[in-house]
């Protein structure tokens, strides 16, 4: 008889921790998540920096595409940024080659940084959380 009271206690109390936990992180999920977001933007400004030099000449953008033409975006940014990057840079032709057959991240002409946000719905609605 006495296990049942004390384990009905123990329940409670974890009912009641649970629900101040709940409550803890609702209350402080934005500040995290906000710090979350200020971390890749700096990531992507640091990345900038280095990938293409001092002085700080460059548009940091953060683009949501829909998940069925993330390639398609990828390759028009690389085409138009290549060129761009041509003009402003003289490519070899070796260099160039090598850029438009290679996905690497690092042979970009921009820096793409791909992560997924879990439990937010999208705002374009395509579900891509």
């Amino acid at each position: 008889m006495r296990w049942r009271i004390r384990h009905a206690h123990i329940q409670a109390l974890n009912q009641c921790l649970h629900c101040d936990n709940c409550r803890w992180c609702k209350a402080h999920y934005g500040e995290v998540f906000s710090g979350w977001i200020h971390l890749k933007v700096i990531r992507c400004f640091v990345e900038s920096v280095l990938r293409f030099g001092l002085p700080v000449d460059f548009l940091p953008v953060f683009v949501e595409p829909n998940m069925k033409r993330e390639k398609q975006l990828k390759g028009v940014l690389k085409k138009y940024l290549t060129e761009l990057l041509a003009k402003s840079l003289v490519l070899s032709a070796e260099e160039e080659e090598e850029n438009e057959n290679d996905d690497n991240s690092d042979s970009l002409p921009y820096v793409f940084h791909k992560f997924t946000i879990s439990g937010i719905a999208s705002g374009s609605g395509g579900g891509n959380n």
